[in-house]
């Protein structure tokens, strides 16, 4: 069993690259959305590959027929939880609802609003140098002055 778990951790391993690299592509778009999904569908897979490479790990030693130790197992269920809901997640978004994760909708929010206020300003910034104007102030608007 726990070979082909191994094999199915290295088969996971894209899948957070694949999802960050989505959700670069809607922030180049400006679409706010999308950059917000995909960055939880980034952070949900690499603790998805990480809690399966714990579940592999820990599992390694065990002789062919014995029981698995609690932290193998523990870790082997929570990834599958976590696979079924990342399913949900993208059945969700796939439908168009806006799908927020559990613990980390409200960080990846501030995270995804900071990067498309950075590249609001830099947008800015350009307009600003091709029509020889001064530039505009150097904190994007929604951040507080510190």
């Amino acid at each position: 069993m726990f070979p082909i778990l191994g094999n199915v951790g290295f088969a996971l391993l894209p899948s957070p690259i694949i999802a960050y690299v989505i959700s670069r592509a809607f922030r180049n778009q400006q679409s706010t959305w999308g950059a917000f999904q995909g960055m939880q569908a980034t952070l949900v897979h690499l603790l998805l590959v990480v809690l399966v490479f714990v579940a592999y790990f820990t599992g390694a030693g065990v002789e062919a027929g014995a029981v698995p130790s609690q932290v193998t197992l523990v870790a082997f269920v929570m990834a599958f939880l976590l696979f079924l809901y990342t399913l949900w997640a993208a059945w969700d978004t796939a439908w168009g609802y806006d799908f927020r994760y559990i613990f980390i909708s409200n960080f990846v929010d501030r995270i995804t609003s900071a990067n498309l206020a950075r590249q609001e300003l830099r947008r800015r910034r350009r307009e600003a140098r091709r029509n020889n104007e001064p530039p505009p102030p150097s904190q994007p608007p929604s951040t507080p002055p510190s």
